[in-house]
């Protein structure tokens, strides 16, 4: 029985160490600034009426109907130590003076208190933020964080702009993060806030370089890597190694070969799988009946569709909703492209790993794919150059 028993711990103790040697924990290095790939900006919502003015008469000077709002930092409690005397958001408020202009003014040294601090001047735009996010507006604020087990008070830009059209000020907070994989510098941008709950990886320099988000993968030279997780205690990124090769990984990213998938197509019921079409590119919109932008773009896709030559590239929709509705918008917009529902028995979604909508690929012949997330207006330039240049979308 001993022996055995020997036996068994030995096995054990080879399975987790070779589990260990699977996954790969890259130090974090974090910079106050904004990555080249860094392009999100989130606006000050979510205000209330502020009752107490005790202590903003300096501040907020003459504006009227008051309104106090809160910007996450980070989230509550994603460290060992964390506690409710750490400032991980900061305090804003929104009013009018006495021209009619809405203003704002910022907590800067998170210490509840306006009457410190005065009126925030942010660049105004017109539409989507042209200015780039590093010569924007921009204000420093304090918060609380932890180093080596210990509480510190640090600091971090916050860039705003302002749209007078729509009365919306948008922020964005000014860091990322890198790590060395194999001698080469990877970014990583986190989303929303600087918790890294959501962010992706970018392994090229290129500005139009695609964000790799968890569960996706990176491949360097004759390795592929799965992004894991980022965790903000140990302050690693967390990469393991995919055992199967480059070639037979299947994946919605760029360079990889596309999911496949078997399933009926609503409109004549015919079976669609993509095996079927190897040869031509292949246009894939995943959308949903309840998305504004996807039914937008359905007219525009119709006229580029009409136009195509079917003999070189394909159009399949793959759609979640209703079918009720899905019915409707097909009679509605005149959808007669392929078309197949995506549900709990094919787990399309789930298999491409949809975190958008809508979400558009370009597969090549060969059944890779070349090209994410492009409009119709992309689509049409790439079919009228003869299908030569992707580099324009």
């Amino acid at each position: 029985m001993k022996k055995i028993h020997f036996t068994c711990t030995l096995i054990f103790v080879f399975t987790v160490c070779f589990a260990k040697n699977q996954e790969l924990k890259l130090p974090l290095t974090f910079h106050n600034e904004f990555s080249i790939h860094s392009d999100s900006w989130s606006h000050l919502d979510h205000t209330k009426e502020l009752s107490d003015t005790s202590q903003i008469a300096k501040g907020c000077g003459d504006l009227t109907n008051l309104r106090i709002g809160r910007v996450s930092i980070y989230a509550e409690a994603i460290f060992t130590g964390w506690d409710r005397s750490f400032r991980s958001s900061f305090q804003y408020i929104l009013g009018i003076d006495k021209n009619g202009k809405e203003q704002l003014v910022i907590d800067k040294n998170n210490n509840s208190d306006f009457s410190d601090d005065s009126v925030f001047v942010a660049d105004i735009i017109d539409g989507k933020p042209k200015v780039s996010m590093d010569k924007s507006s921009k204000v420093t604020v304090e918060y609380d964080w932890v180093e080596e087990g210990k509480k510190v008070k640090k600091n971090i830009d916050i860039h705003i702009v302002y749209m007078p059209q729509s009365k919306l000020y948008l922020y964005t907070i000014a860091q990322y993060a890198t790590v060395m994989l194999n001698g080469k510098k990877l970014e990583i941008v986190p989303h929303d806030d600087i918790s890294y709950l959501t962010f992706e990886v970018f392994n090229d320099s290129s500005s139009t370089a695609e964000g790799i988000t968890s569960n996706k993968y990176i491949n360097d030279n004759d390795k592929t890597y799965r992004v894991k997780d980022l965790d903000i205690n140990e302050n690693v990124l967390i990469l393991e190694k995919e055992k199967l090769p480059f070639s037979k990984i299947e994946s919605a990213q760029i360079g990889f070969r596309v999911p496949k998938f078997t399933a009926i197509d609503l409109i004549t019921k015919e079976t669609i799988s993509l095996e079927k079409y190897k040869g031509k590119y292949i246009f894939l919109d995943l959308w949903a009946t309840w998305c504004a932008p996807c039914l937008k773009e359905m007219p525009k896709i119709k006229e580029v569709y009409d136009q195509a030559d079917h003999s070189k590239i394909e159009f399949i929709g793959i759609v979640q909703g209703k079918l009720e509705t899905i019915n409707e918008i097909i009679n509605s917009v005149g959808i007669n492209w392929k078309l197949v529902e995506a549900n709990p028995d094919n787990f399309i979604f789930q298999k491409y790993k949809i975190r958008q909508l809508p979400t558009t690929l370009l597969i090549d012949p060969n059944g890779i794919v070349i090209k994410s997330n492009f409009r119709a207006e992309e689509l049409k330039t790439f079919i009228e150059n003869d299908f030569k240049d992707t580099r324009v979308l």
